[in-house]
């Protein structure tokens, strides 16, 4: 009888390589092609031992001719077979299987031949056992039941399906267009990390990482448990680490497919694979949602643990929400990464970093920045894209600090809900009339704020101070005196949003509603990173009183929570009051500036009433502001008033504003007031009323 073999392969160029896959693919295919042959040739009992010999020889020389082949094969000659084979570390039988369900998905003909050995539908595992070992009955294959377990455990977590000789369709693709990697689900995505240098901020993680994965036993996978809010940089430390060691990783999403849908086992067995195939580590993003459902979380990520262990040495696991090492990874080579929110010096790294090519101006500070916004890189990273392209559209040269600071408020989810409302900073210093003393006081508290920096992280202070880095502040005076204004004027310096609170839907008579509601307020304010103005406080922060009754206990554990949450929150507090001496002296002891607002001078009221006046206003020639300022002592809310009242008196009869018009809007703003008011009262100018 004539061998196949030399039939079938031409053995003449053994000692030639292989010149690409197909020719290697080529001759695996037909070591499967010869056994058929020769399984379906065999023509009675008599010769079949015979047959078998042959075959079981035949199939040797196939196996020694293609090892030779591949050892003379040169190393610049990617051959995705072969790379298939030994990263999952198949043996002669589990090959053989790979090679079969690839050759009946190739060649029609093939399969036909495959199915008619047990006359199925479907190519059956016995049916591949019978091939291989030429025998026609399974039962006659020495360990049948304990070889079959087997492969169907390790080929059905690879690359077939676990009931029937079928080829997963990434595989094949892998295989056939002789790539690394393909993969066709949206939910799975695969990285392959390049050394771009050092991180700029938390590159000692990484490199504690590097080394933890160096560090582990052998055959021992290790466990990345990355926690942190979304944008604050995992993909980043993930890439990094992986760079690092050369290895690829292949991520999976479990916010785009959930563990309920039909699909998932599909994509998650892709990942599994695509992660052995290219010898790299897996990732799995948004990892609390298997958290969500208490009755299944523990089985599920127990099931998807211990199921990608078997095809990586290396797993990150990425959560938004749930701090701690999940049960499951804490007796395996596992540890906990916490990337919390940025320090001033990596906020101030990554803003430099994103606008060092950009054209900014000089007056841009980035110390600053870093101060007044708690961002993550990849918010701080869009703001500087939004404020680039805001420039572009404006045609201006440069990106300024009012471009940068409104693009980073974008990124911020305000949440402060109906208890407080956005007020419109517009107030400048200059609109601003104050003794030079308070003016001081306030540029000092906005120092405070643009100069954090130095104090805090170059002098370290934040050693010494553990809380309270924040900036309170107390307005005190009589109505209409500007405190209102002066926190807007501070609001535009240092381009932040102000929030007036509602203190009459923060102020509730129920036991803890207050708190809850300071609480909500608080927590708000720190993730939107705004001023916080809590106007005309008398009613809230009022003395704290001798506890008479459950109420005034209550009453003063209020006041307690308040002066806690101030001293927690990193932001701006300001807080406005008509009635200093109404304060509890506690409260001064906490509070960073105490500003008091008198009532303006001769000089400065005379000021106010011309600053008020808008520049295109028609301003009659007999409008005395020396008399203004020197008879009437009122505050500038009093002013305002009467300028609003007597600019709309002379629009109503389409005249300039003249004097009678303000002697008239000034009798009624003292009526308003409730006092008696009297010709005598507005002296020379009694007449025009």
């Amino acid at each position: 009888m004539d061998s196949l073999f030399d039939i079938i392969f031409k053995a003449a160029y053994q000692d030639s390589g292989y010149k690409d896959n197909d020719e290697y693919i080529s001759d695996e295919i037909k070591v499967v092609d010869m056994m058929l042959s020769y399984y379906h040739n065999r023509v009675s009992d008599e010769i079949y031992e015979i047959v078998k010999s042959y075959a079981s020889d035949d199939l040797s020389r196939a196996r020694s001719y293609i090892e030779n082949r591949l050892n003379h094969t040169e190393k610049n000659v990617f051959l995705a077979g072969k790379y298939f084979r030994n990263i999952y570390r198949l043996s002669d039988l589990e090959w053989f299987f790979v090679v079969a369900a690839l050759a009946a998905k190739i060649d029609i003909r093939i399969k036909k031949r495959l199915l008619k050995i047990d006359e199925t539908n479907h190519i059956k595992y016995g049916s591949i056992f019978k091939l291989y070992f030429f025998e026609e009955n399974v039962f006659d294959i020495k360990d049948y039941f304990k070889e079959l377990f087997e492969i169907k455990e390790k080929l059905g977590l690879f690359c077939l399906d676990k009931n029937f000789v079928k080829i997963d369709e990434r595989v094949f693709e892998n295989i056939t267009s002789n790539a690394k990697s393909k993969i066709a689900f949206s939910e799975v995505e695969t990285l392959y990390p390049k050394n771009t240098g050092a991180l700029a901020i938390r590159e000692d993680i990484a490199r504690k990482a590097y080394s933890f994965f160096g560090n582990k036993p052998e055959n021992t996978p290790v466990y990345f448990y990355v926690h942190g809010p979304h944008g604050i940089g995992k993909t980043y430390f993930m890439n990094r680490v992986c760079s690092l060691i050369d290895r690829a990783v292949v991520c999976f999403d479990f916010a785009k497919i959930s563990l309920s849908s039909e699909n998932f086992m599909l994509h998650f067995m892709a990942v599994c694979r695509e992660a052995s195939f290219l010898h790299g580590f897996i990732c799995f993003e948004n990892f609390e949602k298997l958290m969500e459902n208490d009755s299944e979380s523990e089985v599920s990520v127990e099931f998807i643990i211990e199921t990608a262990s078997k095809f990586t040495d290396c797993i990150f696991i990425f959560s938004s929400k749930c701090e701690k090492l999940p049960t499951i990874l804490r007796d395996r080579y596992s540890i906990a990464v916490n990337l919390e929110n940025l320090s001033h010096e990596e906020s101030f790294k990554i803003w430099n970093l994103m606008l060092k090519k950009l054209p900014i101006s000089k007056e841009v500070d980035i110390h600053e920045l870093a101060n007044k916004f708690t961002l993550n890189p990849l918010q701080i990273k869009r703001a500087v894209h939004e404020a680039s392209l805001k420039q572009n559209w404006s045609g201006a040269k440069l990106i300024d600090s009012e471009d940068l600071s409104s693009a980073a408020y974008t990124q911020i989810t305000r949440e402060l809900s109906d208890k407080a409302t956005l007020i419109k900073k517009k107030h400048t210093w200059d609109e601003l009339i104050l003794p030079q003393e308070q003016k001081k006081a306030l540029e000092r508290a906005c120092n405070q704020i643009k100069y954090k920096h130095i104090v805090y992280d170059k002098w370290n202070l934040k050693n010494t101070v553990l809380y309270g880095t924040g900036l309170s502040m107390l307005f005190t005076g009589p109505p209409g005196t500007g405190k209102t204004m002066a926190a807007q004027v501070i609001s535009n310096e240092l381009h932040l949003e102000i929030y007036r609170v509602d203190l009459s839907r923060v102020v509730s008579k129920y036991i803890g509603e207050t708190e809850k509601n300071l609480a909500e307020i608080f927590d708000s304010a720190k993730k939107s990173n705004v001023i916080l103005l809590f106007d005309e406080t008398d009613a809230l922060f009022g003395k704290r009183t001798e506890v008479k009754d459950s109420h005034d206990k209550h009453a003063n554990l209020e006041t307690a929570y308040l002066l806690q949450k101030m001293e927690e929150y990193d932001g701006i507090t300001i807080m406005t009051t008509n009635l200093m001496n109404n304060l509890d002296q506690a409260f001064f002891r906490r509070i960073s500036y105490v500003v008091h607002f008198p009532l303006p001078d001769e000089k400065s009221r005379k000021l106010i009433w011309q600053k008020i006046f808008p520049k295109n206003a028609p301003i009659s020639k007999d409008v005395d502001f020396n008399f203004l300022a020197k008879k009437f002592e009122i505050s500038g809310g009093n002013i305002k008033n009467v300028i609003i009242t007597s600019t709309f008196m002379a629009a109503s009869e389409e005249k300039e504003i003249k004097m009678k018009h303000i002697i008239k809007a000034l009798e009624y703003e003292m009526k308003k007031q409730g006092k008696m008011v009297a010709k005598s009262d507005f002296a020379e100018y009694g007449y025009l009323l």
